[in-house]
């Protein structure tokens, strides 16, 4: 059996930091960028998805 990932989701209260943060490591791994908003970010792996929103104050 292998281990994956299916779904990330990470909220934080300051998406530029987060994006600089952790989508150099996401790539590395071989997650790809996915789609982009004004709210947030996606990377995509063959076996998941991970999500960076915003938090709502």
């Amino acid at each position: 059996m292998v281990a994956a990932v299916h779904h990330v989701e990470l909220w934080v209260p300051e998406l530029s930091r987060a994006l600089t943060s952790w989508g150099w490591i996401l790539n590395r791994l071989g997650w790809k960028d996915g789609d982009g908003w004004p709210g947030g970010m996606t990377w995509i792996a063959p076996d998941g998805t991970w999500w960076s929103s915003r938090a709502r104050r």
